[in-house]
């Protein structure tokens, strides 16, 4: 079953790539990343081992792309998946 409420926050992460307008290269990572983890949270194969590195992943892509202050908003949305 789908998590509903991740994917929520996840949609909001999105959003907030998308206000950042990183250069279309670093967009189509993250989205990459995202669409990844979004996707394992719609099947509702939520198991920690394909999750985890996945949000770890975005997590080190958004502090590499969008630097630690504008990236801080997804961030802290993502601190909830721990």
């Amino acid at each position: 079953m789908a998590d509903l409420k991740r994917i929520k926050s996840l949609n909001q992460v999105g959003k907030l790539i998308e206000a950042a307008r990183p250069p279309f290269g670093n967009l189509r990572k993250l989205n990459g990343i995202l669409g990844a983890l979004t996707m394992q949270y719609e099947s509702g194969e939520t198991a920690p081992e394909i999750t985890a590195p996945l949000v770890s992943a975005l997590r080190a892509a958004l502090l590499l792309y969008l630097g630690e202050q504008t990236s801080r908003p997804a961030l802290t949305i993502l601190e909830k998946f721990a």
